[in-house]
């Protein structure tokens, strides 16, 4: 394991150990993620292994307990102190999908996690989960799971 893959692991340590379900959801996926990104690079390059992102990590940590707030690129490039460009292209070249997608995955796992978590509407989890409207999220959650958001719970809440 590299430096990256400890940083993963350390955030899923840390929800896990303040009990912080929702962030804990969000790390596992991103952890294993990265194991499965691992293994696919190892059988390609016959034992090489991807370098983990440090700048995904960063923004990561920066991101995740502030997922219901509308993070803008200006902010968070100036809170990891890199320009916009840079951050921009970066983090595509790194991920293979724009800052804009990842924070919205982010935001639909936090909404998952919640919709099996807890009794709150749906309007609620949208908007705590940083979305401007219910539309909104209703389209982005169907995109992202293939099914509304009131099926998916109704789906996996029942044994």
């Amino acid at each position: 394991m590299e430096e990256g893959d400890y940083a993963l692991m350390a955030g899923l340590v840390e929800a896990w150990e303040m009990r912080r379900n929702n962030e804990l959801s969000q790390w596992l996926g991103l952890f294993l993620n990265r194991m499965l990104a691992v293994k696919s690079v190892g059988r390609v390059r016959e034992g090489s292994r991807a370098k983990p992102s440090s700048l995904l990590m960063r923004i990561n940590q920066e991101c995740m307990p502030r997922l219901d707030e509308a993070i803008g690129l200006k902010e968070l490039s100036g809170r990891l102190a890199i320009s916009e460009s840079y951050l921009r292209a970066r983090f595509r070249q790194e991920t293979g999908m724009s800052l804009g997608q990842h924070l919205r995955r982010l935001r639909l796992q936090k909404a998952m996690s919640l919709l099996l978590q807890s009794e709150l509407s749906i309007s609620e989890i949208a908007e705590r989960c940083g979305f401007d409207s219910i539309f909104s999220f209703s389209r982005s959650f169907h995109r992202f799971s293939g099914m509304r958001a009131t099926d998916y719970r109704e789906r996996f809440t029942k044994g």
